[in-house]
């Protein structure tokens, strides 16, 4: 199969080696020059590390993909899902399982507890230091997740977004937990029409950030994301995922759904809800929030489910869109990956 970079091949409706002291010097180059957002020109050499990405949508296969790329070429994954980083949120999350980290070594998961704070630049800064320490000892760092947005922080450089003042932040937080996170969507359509319809009115996460930017200076946060400090990426990239067509990847949705329920995600989620407070961030997650609603009798198991597939197709459709924009990204065929280790070994070998 043709790499078809750039290509959006559908449209879904609805939904341990020996160190390398010259890499690693070039990996901690590279970190300062984020720090300092300049980027020295001897940078651009072939000491840089050496990024493959694997991308794409939920349900895809991107896991799967990366474990045999990572196994192949000596690589070490690093996940860049905003919701892997927070403890205790595994199946939901679909989280690299104990046999999968065995098989390689992973990087960026469980790092905060649900009711911590974990940010874009937060992961930016760590993950330059885990980038440091997979190069220097002779590793290939294979990125895997659906989160552009971290992956584009990581590889073009993140632009600042000035701190939020505490009232603003608790001002649209008291929004969202007297009137629902669609009111707060409402109020950031009045500010900033092109981001809200961008965003699904129940995307928590999202709404609340974009209303909390646009609230407190003025400004749509696509204006502050669009200052790239580098318009070029730091380190060469490799970049593809897996096409599916639309049908076949709305089927493997629906059943991974079915899957992760069987596998006692309802259960994950009673666990959670014993330590930690219901109205936390992460718990609007994607079938996060549908179970809560379900254990406090608000839907029955076929309306919870449904919605929790409907609301992944969506998601899906939106990560679709965002890799669609990515320079150089390659689709695949699920039936010729061959094709894509073969792309990425001659990468690897350039």
């Amino acid at each position: 199969m043709k790499e078809r970079p750039g290509k959006d091949p559908f449209s879904i409706t609805g939904m341990p080696g020996q160190g390398k002291p010259k890499a690693l010097q070039a990996a901690r180059k590279i970190t300062r020059a984020r720090q300092t957002n300049s980027m020295p020109s001897e940078m651009v050499s072939a000491q840089q590390p050496k990024l493959v990405v694997i991308a794409g949508p939920t349900a895809s296969g991107k896991s799967s993909l990366a474990l045999e790329v990572a196994e192949t070429n000596r690589g070490e994954i690093i996940s860049t899902d905003s919701m892997q980083v927070y403890r205790g949120m595994d199946l939901g999350t679909a989280k690299p399982t104990p046999e999968e980290q065995q098989r390689v070594r992973h990087h960026q998961l469980d790092l905060v507890a649900p009711d911590g704070h974990y940010s874009a630049g937060q992961y930016v800064r760590d993950t330059q230091r885990v980038l440091a320490d997979v190069v220097s000892r002779g590793r290939v760092p294979v990125l895997v997740g659906g989160t552009g947005l971290y992956y584009r922080a990581l590889v073009y450089g993140l632009s600042e977004i000035p701190e939020i003042p505490e009232t603003v932040r608790q001002a649209v937080l008291a929004l969202q937990e007297t009137q629902g996170t669609p009111a707060c969507w409402e109020a950031l359509q009045e500010l900033d029409s092109e981001g809200a319809a961008a965003l699904h009115p129940n995307d928590t996460i999202r709404v609340l950030r974009a209303l909390e930017v646009v609230q407190a200076h003025g400004r749509p946060i696509a204006d502050f994301r669009k200052q790239r400090p580098f318009s070029s990426s730091l380190f060469p990239v490799w970049i593809g995922g897996i096409e599916h067509p639309r049908e076949t990847l709305i089927t493997r949705i629906n059943e991974r759904t079915h899957a992760m329920l069987a596998s006692g995600w309802i259960e994950e989620v009673e666990s959670l809800l014993k330590r930690y407070p219901l109205d936390l961030k992460p718990f609007q997650a994607i079938g996060y929030l549908e179970i809560i609603q379900h254990l406090q009798g608000g839907l029955n198991r076929e309306a919870m489910t449904l919605r929790i597939q409907q609301r992944t197709r969506q998601y899906a459709k939106r990560q679709m869109t965002w890799f669609r924009k990515e320079p150089g990204f390659r689709w695949f065929a699920p039936e010729n990956l061959s094709a894509a280790q073969q792309s990425i070994q001659e990468f690897l070998e350039s």
